[in-house]
């Protein structure tokens, strides 16, 4: 949050007099700033969903490899795809307009948060489910 803020100020305080500097500072995604911002939100993720996984390890009395082979699947496909998505970032030249060059690293974050949705969700949704269940 702290690096979140300090791009708003650096975009629309500091670059507020320069011709399109908000709209140049923003469409940088290869700044510092933007790069640990996503950095820290990839850590996060993949802490957040590998502790759901090792809590799925633990919560099933049964088929402990098959109910979190899918969800480590899908943990290790967000590693590769947040890092291909900070590493395409960080690599495109910045530029005004959308060419084919910046097209393809909002291909990879869109797949990147997909995959981290899918994966978190099943392996919430499996270690809930034997909680459920043994409620009743």
């Amino acid at each position: 949050m702290a690096i979140d803020i300090y791009r708003l100020v650096v975009g629309f305080i500091i670059h507020r007099s320069t011709v399109d500097g908000p709209t140049k500072y923003f469409n940088d995604f290869g700044d510092w700033s933007w790069l640990a911002r996503n950095l820290i939100y990839l850590i996060e993720t993949l802490i957040g969903d590998a502790i759901m996984i090792y809590r799925c390890y633990f919560v099933w009395p049964f088929f402990k490899f098959w109910i979190i082979l899918l969800p480590a699947l899908l943990w290790l496909a967000t590693l590769a795809l947040g890092v291909t998505e900070i590493w395409a970032n960080a690599t495109v030249e910045a530029s005004g307009a959308l060419s084919t060059n910046l097209l393809w690293p909002h291909r990879v974050a869109d797949a990147y948060f997909t995959t981290t949705l899918i994966g978190n969700g099943l392996a919430t949704g499996t270690s809930d489910a034997l909680s459920f269940r043994e409620c009743i």
